[in-house]
């Protein structure tokens, strides 16, 4: 098995689970309070997403 095999194979098992992430882009505005795709607000307290935070269903 190639390595592009094993990794369409892996992306293709994540996404049928429904564990697929996908980034949300808070940028725009300068403002501090973003909108996000399903109407609800947040608010960014930093630039980057290394623990994954954004990902929970709050």
């Amino acid at each position: 098995m190639t390595w592009r095999q094993w990794t369409s194979e892996r992306n293709e098992t994540i996404q049928a689970q429904g564990r697929w992430r996908t980034v949300q882009d808070l940028h725009g505005n300068n403002r501090a309070d973003r909108n996000l795709p399903d109407g609800s607000t947040v608010v960014a307290f930093a630039s980057n997403d290394y623990l994954g935070l954004t990902s929970i269903p709050w």
